[in-house]
């Protein structure tokens, strides 16, 4: 059976727009077998086959990644294992305000009343205290917490 002539030319265009789609969806197929498994690793990729690093040395295989995330691990806070002495809060002025509360003011920390909170940064470490109650017999303070300071409190002037 014969085709006529202003057929052939008309097909010619599809059937190779065809054929090219069917090369690519095979390469695309054929790259997909060979990339990565899902947890990142390359156990089933020949070495050759591992995305390479240009500045890694000739030869270098990457070990595979010890979790699933990526490798991320949340930062722990170290654990101070030194005993802490707490210093101890100095008291420069109390005095009355016309409201009949007591305002005083402690070295390091400044201006307080009761009720609220102050923190003392020495050697690298930050205590908090909150301050219960102040009278003319003085200031009352209870110990929050201690933790290690941050580098931007350990530069405060």
């Amino acid at each position: 059976m014969t085709t006529p002539p202003g057929i052939r030319s008309k097909l010619r265009t599809p059937f190779s727009i065809l054929l090219l789609l069917a090369i690519e969806v095979s390469v695309c197929r054929a790259s997909e077998e060979a990339t990565p498994d899902a947890a990142g690793g390359a156990s089933n990729m020949p070495p050759s086959m591992v995305e390479r690093d240009p500045f890694w040395p000739v030869g270098y295989v990457p070990p595979p990644p010890d979790s699933v995330d990526g490798g991320l691990e949340e930062e722990k806070e170290p654990e101070i294992t030194v005993p802490i002495e707490w210093p101890s809060l100095t008291v420069k002025g109390i005095t009355r305000a016309r409201s009949g509360r007591y305002i005083a003011v402690l070295d390091e920390i400044g201006l307080v009343e009761a009720g609220s909170t102050g923190w003392i940064t020495r050697n690298g470490v930050t205590y908090c205290w909150k301050i219960t109650d102040i009278n003319k017999k003085g200031v009352f303070s209870q110990r929050l917490y201690y933790r290690l300071s941050t580098d931007e409190e350990r530069t405060k002037p």
